[in-house]
């Protein structure tokens, strides 16, 4: 394989180059061959983690009828759904071993799915900011249609209004993947609207982790207590996705350090999603176990019924033994 096919490679999977303002002349310089490689490397098997786990979140979701009436879980199967889709495309279709319509295609469809995950993560947002601070436990009337239309439907603007000015900025200029080239398109269409979605997420995380941290109804917890805020903490920095600011810190001298932390945050983002959400639900699980146990007894019934044990010939009686069971 040539130097150059190899370079590629490098670049196909990296997760970080989505928001990098910088251009991939820019970080060619920043960064060496190796740590690119390694970068890549962690991308794709976080993502793969990821994409595994998000995938049984959506059918959990589908599959149990019980989670279909509960808000939380409704934004939780969007915003896993379309995780799922983005990194499903980006690892399909990210290299540019592609045609030019296909390029198009899949930069398009990451620049759509990438700006619908913020949209959810942001109403996700507004959700925990709902029950936990203003402590709204009622049932909002039409939740998934007024979540659902401005969710998938907003992002598709700035994506009809790029295709409709030009096509080719969806092509990557000088770049060895399919994304788009840094114009001032790319910042206004993209960077802008992560900007402010991500400064709406940071702002209600602060109130939300605030709220949890006056509660005094369960203070008398102590230890367990702490564990119970600290982990309420950790779950609201996944779902929200204020990972993705760590891509905004990678400048100068502290851009490697950053790199890697945004590489591996938002490459597990996903996989973390399962196993704090989806994993940790009773009802997933006792339908993931169920369904095991069926699987099991089906294929014990497909290999057929045990043959039967023969029993030992019985043995001529004898005066002796005949003698024995007299006595």
């Amino acid at each position: 394989m040539s130097r150059k096919c190899m370079c590629e490679r490098d670049h196909l999977s990296n997760n970080a180059v989505v928001l990098d303002p910088y251009g991939q002349k820019t970080r060619k310089e920043k960064i060496a061959p190796f740590y690119e490689s390694a970068l890549s490397f962690i991308s794709v098997c976080g993502l793969s983690l990821s994409i595994a786990g998000l995938s049984v979140t959506v059918i959990s979701f589908i599959a149990i009828k019980k989670l279909h009436s509960s808000h939380p879980q409704q934004t939780l199967f969007n915003l896993a759904l379309a995780q799922l889709l983005t990194w499903v495309t980006f690892l399909a279709g990210f290299s540019r071993d592609h045609g030019h319509v296909s390029c198009v295609l899949v930069a398009a469809l990451l620049h759509y799915l990438i700006l619908v995950s913020f949209m959810w993560m942001v109403i996700e947002g507004i959700l925990q900011y709902l029950l936990l601070v203003k402590v709204m436990v009622r049932r909002f009337s039409r939740y998934m249609l007024k979540t659902a239309l401005p969710a998938w439907g907003l992002p598709l603007v700035p994506v009809i209004i790029i295709l409709s000015i030009d096509v080719n900025l969806y092509n990557g200029g000088e770049h060895y993947y399919c994304w788009m080239s840094r114009t001032p398109f790319y910042y206004a269409a993209f960077l802008a609207p992560i900007i402010i979605m991500l400064g709406t997420n940071i702002v209600l995380y602060v109130l939300v982790v605030v709220s949890i941290c006056r509660r005094r109804d369960m203070s008398r917890g102590g230890t367990s207590y702490n564990a119970i805020s600290i982990r309420a903490s950790i779950g609201c920095f996944v779902v929200l996705g204020l990972n993705w600011v760590f891509a905004f810190f990678a400048i100068n001298d502290a851009r490697l350090v950053f790199q890697y932390l945004f590489t591996c945050t938002t490459a597990f983002q996903g996989f973390l999603i399962f196993a704090i959400f989806t994993a940790r639900d009773p009802a997933v699980r006792q339908f993931w176990l169920d369904l095991i146990c069926k699987c099991k007894q089906a294929r014990r019934a497909s290999r057929g019924p045990l043959p039967l044990i023969q029993s030992a010939p019985s043995m001529p009686e004898t005066k002796e033994t005949s003698f024995n069971r007299s006595k």
